[in-house]
């Protein structure tokens, strides 16, 4: 067995050349998945998915949902003069720092006050708002984020006008940017939407139907021990069924967000209406969430299904199926026997971020830009403006969900679009494939889209003791066991074969796991197996370059994002 990995630093010189060209090759990939949905793939490829048929399965009820996600319209309606109006409200300033104002009058201005509970006590402040004239319905942004003075809890709403009247049709505030309204809980983000006031959603008949959602109190707003009651009526010609009706006592500060989901068994008459309240406390409003109401239709049997796997830091040269001797990659080897295999697949950039957002859009990274520098020294995350494959196969009818084990996947990053679920759970390979395998169960009634990113073989190193001792076997023990981290960056050759021995065997391991989900995907599905794509978003440098970087001006590193030799871009798919 061998002591290091093949020294992939032979060529010298930069990947820049053919940087771009493996952009065009992922790229490709995300298009393959995509006509597969509609057309047949070549001969070497599996066999193509069908279009799901007419009659839809899935229902996202939520696509009804008035206005967008981070609004709150509020009750805030009629004319307004010299005589000032009042609605007594409860917002959390800090959260909603934007506001629109719309209606129409004679008058020359509007001015808007306030009333802030702060911890140094009660203020009120107000601020001008000219008015241009016009014809028809004026809507004006109102920069209340501005003001030092928008702080805290704001309980009242001021309005009058100056110079005439005016009459308002609408006042809605909204969620500040980057304020995410999607729920998060134990890891679970769902797309949320505000329960402060009530929705009325149609429905189809369906004789025979599951109803899944949920509901979610934050914390953070409202007295200790206030309540709110969440509500779900399905109204018929016949009458009225509760679907559910919840209470909930607010969350303290150091708690965690009250999640509750629901799912069950309905059926739903021609006519029907399903409406969705919160009643309570009215300082928890603007802090309470309905979580991605959903029907799925039950009997008869969906489409094929769409998995996607990334193995992060894998790089190519440690499978056998890439020329590896060593046979830490059975499963995979396996699967490229059976699949059509890309020979020379370079990923379009040396770390996860841009590398999964270029999976995910089909763009390349100076297009989508996630992962460049911003201040502070946090990347870039995925613009909403992009659209991703989850977004893409949403709209054909697939239920999207996506597991992951790596930060720089988060929603905040912009990669958690158009999932109706997106977990993150910091475990093993073992415990991701373990929820993998509870979408794969909790699914089979619908159409599956399912991301799963894989994380072993990302530094630091904790394999399995007996895949450790395996290959480790004849190397000296430089002081880490079965755990190491490749730091200091400079550290000594013994150490360096170790640290090599302990990826391959995260390798070795994150392929037995692997291996797991191939079974299962055997057999699970009610269409049979799904369109399968494994790839790794890049590779790994084992100090094969520190000399060369130094002498370059570069800081010597050992890990990934700092080059693109193809020791970092070369990898498997």
């Amino acid at each position: 067995m061998k002591d290091s990995l093949p020294d992939l630093s032979a060529p010298r010189r930069p990947a820049s050349g053919w940087f771009w060209a493996c952009t065009g090759l992922v790229t490709l990939l995300f298009l393959l998945l995509l006509l597969s949905l509609w057309a047949p793939l070549p001969a070497l490829a599996p066999p193509s998915i069908q279009q799901e048929p007419k009659e839809a399965r899935l229902f996202r009820l939520a696509e009804q949902l008035a206005g967008p996600a981070d609004a709150w319209t509020l009750p805030f309606a009629g004319p307004v003069s010299e005589e000032p109006a009042y609605l007594e409200v409860e917002l959390d300033a800090d959260r909603f720092r934007r506001m629109e104002l719309a209606g129409h009058g004679s008058a020359r201005r509007l001015v808007l006050a306030w009333t802030s509970q702060r911890a140094d006590g009660s203020r009120r402040r107000e601020m001008a708002i000219p008015l241009e004239p016009a014809e028809g319905i004026r809507t004006r942004v109102v920069p209340v984020a501005d003001r030092p003075s928008w702080r805290g809890r704001i309980t009242r709403l001021e309005l009058r006008a100056e110079g005439g009247t005016f009459l308002v049709d609408r006042l809605t505030v909204r969620l500040a940017p980057g304020e995410d309204p999607s729920l998060t809980s134990d890891g679970v983000t769902t797309p949320g939407w505000l329960a402060t006031e009530s929705y009325d959603l149609s429905l189809p008949a369906l004789p025979d139907a599951v109803f899944e959602g949920g509901f979610s109190l934050l914390p953070g707003a409202g007295p200790r021990g206030a309540e709110l009651t969440f509500r779900a009526v399905l109204e018929t010609p016949n009458g009225e069924q509760v679907w559910t009706e919840t209470t909930i006592a607010a969350p303290s500060g150091e708690d965690a967000a009250v999640w509750q989901p629901l799912k069950r068994e309905v059926s739903i008459p021609p006519g029907s209406r399903l409406r969705l309240s919160a009643q309570g406390e009215p300082a928890l409003a603007s802090r309470a969430y309905w979580g991605n109401p959903l029907l799925v239709r039950q009997g008869g049997t969906p489409g094929r299904d769409v998995v996607v796997v990334v193995i992060d830091t894998l790089r190519a040269d440690v499978l056998g199926s890439y020329g590896s001797p060593l046979g830490l990659t059975p499963n995979l080897d396996r699967l490229a026997e059976e699949s059509l295999r890309l020979a020379d697949l370079r990923a379009p950039a040396p770390w996860t971020l841009p590398s999964v957002a270029t999976l995910m859009t089909g763009l390349g990274p100076a297009v989508h830009r996630a992962g460049e520098p911003q201040r502070k020294s946090v990347p870039r995350g995925l613009a909403e403006g992009f659209e991703t494959l989850a977004e893409a196969l949403a709209a054909e009818g697939f239920y999207t969900a996506g597991i992951y084990n790596n930060v720089f996947l988060a929603p905040s990053f912009g990669l958690g679009q158009g999932f109706d679920r997106y977990e993150y759970a910091e475990v093993s390979d073992r415990g991701l494939v373990d929820r993998a395998l509870e979408v794969l169960k909790s699914t089979r009634d619908r159409r599956l889209f399912l991301f799963l990113h894989l994380f072993g073989p990302h530094n630091p190193y904790e394999p399995p003791e007996e895949a450790c001792h395996r290959l480790t076997a004849g190397l000296e023990d430089p002081g880490v066991a079965c755990s190491g981290d490749r730091f200091p960056r400079r550290a000594p050759a013994r150490e360096r074969r170790w640290l090599e021995a302990l990826y391959r065997a995260e390798v070795m391991e994150t392929d037995a796991q692997l291996g797991r989900l191939l079974e299962a995907l055997k057999t699970s599905r009610p269409a049979g197996e799904p369109l399968l794509l494994v790839v790794s978003d890049h590779g790994e440098d084992f100090w094969a370059r520190q000399d060369q970087l130094a002498r370059a001006g570069y800081e010597p590193d050992a890990d990934h994002g700092h080059h693109f030799f193809q020791e970092l871009l070369q990898v498997p798919g």
